[in-house]
């Protein structure tokens, strides 16, 4: 969203942007003249972010349009520079180097820093390597003219003792065999001379040719050794970064696992306490039934006992009506006979 607004000229100043970076409650640990530290929400360190938009002098569009032309102008100015001194042919960029470019919208975040990191330390890379392919140009050519060099000693040697050869023997024929005789001693000691002299010369030049060589060849191999060993160290550094990222991917792993665990144990807690407040209701609900049935139970006894009593009551109502009828009669009969 910064950057977004930084595109679309929505700021206009440096405090504009301090603002905006505390209205999204990201800490400004410091502010220098043509920097801030910003620490990030998932960052421990501070981050340090330079550029003509956290320049102290950027306080309206028209500073910042002052700040890019004055970039731009250093950019073409070492660019020219550049160009003037790599006059030959471009040397081929390092095989570790890769174009790596940082979107606008990773600039607040760590992967902006990290990328940095990464193409700071594959530019000097980069260097060393341009640095040992110049040095490898170098002593190819000069193995180059030192060969061509030699082919032309060697091939120029032959025909300075037959030019020298021919001139003896037409100088023979003016003067007397005496004369003659001595000449060709003094000849042929002359090209002997002239023949060691040239050795000499050749084997300085070559002494010369080959110290050199082997000084560049020792330069060369230590450059290798050395980037040999660098890129141990990288790799070695990337295996321990990796390791330290499977740990803390196992680590984090463990704490979700426990964490999922003790989420499962409240839940089986959770369930237990149920299952104890339905088994409570429940023996609550058995003893309220078991009383209802003694309560049940108590009254039909009582009315057992009513009926009972009812019966017998019944038995001694007949009873006694049965015993006043025949009362009764037995009077009538009596009456009967008194009135006969």
């Amino acid at each position: 969203m910064l950057v977004d607004k930084l595109i679309n000229n929505e700021f206009i100043c440096r405090d504009d942007i301090l603002q905006a970076l505390k209205n999204s409650n990201i800490e400004v640990t410091r502010i220098g003249k043509d920097y801030i530290s910003v620490k990030l929400p998932n960052s421990k360190k501070a981050k340090r972010f330079k550029g003509d938009m956290f320049h102290e002098s950027f306080s309206n569009t028209a500073s910042l349009e002052q700040l890019r032309e004055k970039t731009q102008r250093r950019a073409k100015e070492f660019k020219d520079t550049r160009d003037g001194n790599n006059t030959g042919e471009q040397e081929p960029r390092s095989f570790i180097f890769e174009n790596e470019i940082c979107k606008p919208r990773d600039i607040f975040s760590g992967v902006a820093i990290e990328k940095f990191r990464i193409i700071k330390f594959k530019q000097s890379l980069s260097k060393r390597d341009q640095d040992l392919n110049r040095l490898k140009t170098k002593l190819n050519n000069e193995i180059q003219k030192r060969n061509n060099w030699l082919k032309e000693q060697s091939s120029r040697e032959p025909r300075r003792k037959f030019y020298i050869k021919t001139i003896s023997s037409g100088a023979a024929n003016t003067v007397n065999n005496v004369r003659s005789f001595n000449l060709e001693d003094e000849i042929e000691q002359f090209n002997t001379n002239r023949s060691k002299q040239t050795d000499e010369r050749l084997h300085r030049a070559i002494y010369k040719w080959q110290t050199t060589i082997n000084d560049k060849t020792k330069i060369f191999t230590t450059r290798m050794y050395y980037d040999t060993a660098r890129a141990g160290i990288i790799r070695g550094i990337i295996y321990k970064r990796k390791a330290r990222e499977r740990e803390n991917g196992v680590v984090q792993s463990s704490i979700a696992g426990i964490k999922e665990f003790g989420q499962e144990i409240d839940r089986l807690r959770g369930s237990i306490q149920r299952t104890n407040s339905h088994a409570t209701r429940i023996s609550k609900f058995i003893d309220r039934f078991r009383r209802k049935i003694d309560i049940l139970r108590e009254l039909s006894f009582d009315i057992i006992s009513r009926v009972g009593w009812i019966k017998r009551e019944a038995r001694n109502l007949f009873k006694l009506k049965l015993n006043r009828s025949k009362d009764i009669s037995k009077r009538r009969d009596m009456s009967d006979i008194g009135f006969g």
